[in-house]
């Protein structure tokens, strides 16, 4: 299967322990992800879930922690074109808070997602720091008389 997707995205939503089963079934599996034409009742189809953890308190909240793989990242995966949707899931699973990070080191870039029970969403983005291994590379007829400097 070639499941090589760029954005490494992880995700905690703190919400009531009853639904915490059904927002983790929003989420696709690598195996469906493969079929996911075929599917109709998820919106979310732009990557899968590779691992999914939730921890429960006394009070009957959950804490559910989700490690997803996007095809571009996290905007592309809940906002566009799936905001209104979003929205609603988080409204009627009761969602209190959600805080997701994203990295796609493929076109340099990492966001994250931040979601209250007000209905607010807060989205950044930025560049990527430089890498020093990739940035600054040796490059191998590289001669300490070229003028090649790093992030060239």
């Amino acid at each position: 299967m070639d499941d090589y997707l760029p954005a490494e995205c992880e995700l905690q939503a703190i919400l009531p322990t009853e639904n915490k089963e059904e927002f983790a079934a929003k989420f696709l599996s690598a195996e469906s992800y493969l079929h996911r034409n075929s599917i109709t009742d998820t919106f979310f189809r732009n990557g899968y879930a590779y691992h999914i953890d939730a921890e429960d308190n006394e009070h009957g909240l959950s804490a559910v922690k989700i490690y997803f793989k996007a095809e571009f990242g996290l905007n592309d995966y809940f906002l566009t074109p799936n905001s209104e949707v979003f929205q609603s899931v988080c409204k009627d699973l009761k969602i209190k808070r959600l805080l997701a990070y994203g990295k796609n080191d493929d076109d340099g870039f990492e966001e994250t997602l931040q979601y209250d029970n007000k209905g607010v969403f807060n989205y950044e983005s930025r560049d990527l720091y430089p890498d020093p291994f990739f940035d600054c590379s040796l490059g191998y007829n590289e001669k300490f008389t070229d003028e090649t400097e790093c992030m060239g």
